[in-house]
């Protein structure tokens, strides 16, 4: 007698169990019978799983629905597939998934998942939809050998889930559009990849009037910077009173465009900096790495102002924060980039001309080095002219002339006059000379000792 097939179908996919006893149309995976024998059940996983049944590939158990029981193997060595799953909890710890392809899409898991020091080294990881509620992914490895090709959590539901000291080594990882309630932590968890996501993510309470969620990514101390690769935090939503905390964290790659971040703490973090010997022109600063993305695309195109006022916004916010925690040198960094907005944003031509200036002369009162640079330039240069011009008179040999001409040069940009100088026959060329240097040194000077105050002040 042949037995009757399980009901149950996804897309073109039939399961090729028989129906049970107690299960109506469906087998004993998508029954929702209460009289599950959680040994049989074990037993079934365990054959469909096995060597001897390598047909099947990957190992389907699509909507099926486990109990609160221990059934799970532990060894996972062919691809495997839950997706749309419901368990009411599910407890894989130190299991091993190795086939090449793992899918947990869209399962529900209404108790706790354990996922404790589990190992992935499947070439594609699949929670996309999944619905974590407890999931404790502590110590997890993903890519324990050889870095996998994704690894999907975008639009999970996260619920009080832990990934703490967990290794996510992947060319791609995506939290895109995911959920994050109540408590997620990411302490000393390793991000390996090319591209890491959580673009569009919401971070909130679970409920309405339930106490606000926290949300930590800290990486070990002291130097702690664990994500690595370009990472995409834009579009991100942070709800009102939400803990929200970068600790030890390296942000050199991190976008946030169109992000809230005054919602988030930033502690002992590693922004970008662009590598340059002359470290000239606002090179030393920490800036945000969207504003690096967006002067790579732009090249010689239009000036993008929306990008521009998302940019104001961000380094306003920056400025904001360093300035209440007291660390002032960051708080000049971001003045730098705020400032650099600004004068991109400027249309007045005048303005402009002002703003450049004002960034040439001592990058916008923050760069003391350039602003004392400069000021030497300007000291030796008009000393060289004064050189030439025999100013403040003729001497017999040419490294006495320009000495002399030096001294001269740093009275007028002093504006002090030495009495032997004071009768020296000068020209209406020297005159206009001495004038200039006179308006130009000393404002340069000035631009330095602010510069210089700016970077060292405590």
């Amino acid at each position: 007698m042949t037995m009757q097939g399980c009901q149950y179908r996804k897309d073109d996919w039939q399961c090729p169990e028989s129906v049970c006893v107690w299960g109506g149309n469906h087998c004993i995976f998508h029954t929702n019978s209460t009289h599950k024998d959680a040994g049989i059940l074990a037993k079934r996983l365990d054959w469909r799983l096995s060597e001897a049944n390598k047909e099947e590939d990957p190992v389907r158990f699509d909507g099926a629905i486990f109990p609160q029981a221990d059934i799970y193997r532990r060894i996972y060595n062919r691809s495997v597939s839950f997706a749309d799953a419901k368990f009411e909890s599910v407890d894989f710890e130190g299991a091993e998934f190795s086939g090449e392809i793992t899918s947990f899409k869209g399962v529900q898991i209404g108790g706790s998942a354990s996922f404790k020091e589990t190992k992935f080294s499947s070439k594609k990881i699949i929670f996309k939809s999944a619905r974590l509620k407890s999931a404790n992914f502590e110590k997890a490895n993903f890519s324990p050998t050889i870095p996998i090709e994704e690894i999907d959590f975008s639009l999970c539901q996260f619920q009080n889930s832990c990934f703490d000291e967990a290794r996510l080594n992947s060319n791609i990882i995506s939290f895109v559009r995911a959920t994050f309630m109540d408590r997620v932590s990411f302490k000393d968890t390793e991000f390996r990849s090319k591209e890491i996501s959580f673009e569009s993510a919401r971070f909130v309470p679970f409920m309405a009037g339930a106490p606000p969620g926290e949300f930590i990514f800290r990486g070990k101390e002291p130097d702690g910077l664990f994500l690595e690769g370009s990472v995409n935090f834009k579009k991100v939503s942070i709800a009102d009173k939400v803990a929200f905390t970068f600790e030890w964290v390296n942000l050199s790659q991190t976008e946030f465009l169109e992000t809230d971040i005054s919602r988030i703490k930033f502690m002992d973090v590693e922004w970008y900096k662009q590598c340059d010997f002359l470290k000239i022109f606002g090179a030393w600063r920490s800036k945000l790495y969207d504003e690096q993305i967006w002067r790579k695309s732009r090249k010689n195109a239009v000036v993008d102002y929306h990008y521009l006022t998302q940019f104001s916004r961000l380094y306003r916010t920056l400025k904001d924060y360093y300035l209440k925690t007291g660390e002032i040198q960051l708080y000049g960094h971001f003045h730098y980039g705020y400032m650099e907005v600004l004068l991109r944003q400027e249309k007045q031509k005048i303005q402009k001309v002002w703003r450049y200036l004002y960034k040439l002369t001592s990058g916008y009162g923050e760069d003391f080095a350039l602003a004392g640079a400069i000021l030497l330039v300007l000291i030796f240069s008009f000393a060289g002219i004064y050189a030439i011009l025999e100013i403040p008179t003729k001497y017999p040999s040419c490294l006495a002339q320009f000495f002399n001409s030096l001294l001269y040069s740093f009275q007028a940009g002093t504006l002090s006059r030495l009495a032997f100088y004071q009768e020296a026959d000068m020209g209406l060329c020297a005159k206009f000379l001495y004038l200039a240097e006179s308006i130009l040194v000393p404002a340069q000077f000035a631009f330095f000792i602010m510069a210089l105050r700016n970077r060292f002040r405590r």
